[in-house]
């Protein structure tokens, strides 16, 4: 019997030093899952604040599309604006050249008409009795 309760004895040390060394790994897990979940926070926290700086950037994106997609189609406007000024003008530049090359035909038919009719008057006043043309000139 007393042998028997050296066994339980022995036992019930094999039992308190295991339990020893179950608390020992409990404490031990526990500090590691203490430390994973204040990085895991420190991870979520550090991915809040990049979603945060990319819902920001793709904001200000959207913004400057905007901007860029507006200034393209102001240019183009402007653009569709200016050529058709450029092609009024054009025709009106057409325009003028026509006018002015006229005015240049009547301008020298007119001058023609005026040198042939001094000529006639001189001629006129040549054969007049007394060449009265000596003092026009």
């Amino acid at each position: 019997m007393l042998q028997d309760l050296d066994q339980v004895a022995v036992r019930i040390g094999q039992l308190v030093q295991l339990t020893k060394q179950l608390a020992s790994e409990r404490q031990s897990l526990t500090d590691r899952l203490k430390q994973t979940d204040e990085e895991r926070a420190g991870l979520q926290s550090r991915l809040d604040q990049r979603e945060d700086e990319f819902k920001v950037i793709n904001e200000r994106l959207a913004n400057h599309n905007n901007e860029v997609n507006g200034i393209r189609e102001q240019a183009q406007a402007e653009n569709v604006q200016l050529r058709q000024t450029l092609e009024n003008t054009t025709s009106e530049l057409q325009s003028v050249k026509q006018q002015l090359a006229a005015a240049k035909n009547e301008a020298n038919a007119l001058k023609e008409s005026a040198r042939t009719a001094r000529d006639k008057v001189e001629r006129v006043l040549a054969n007049l009795p007394g060449n009265a043309s000596e003092g026009v000139r």
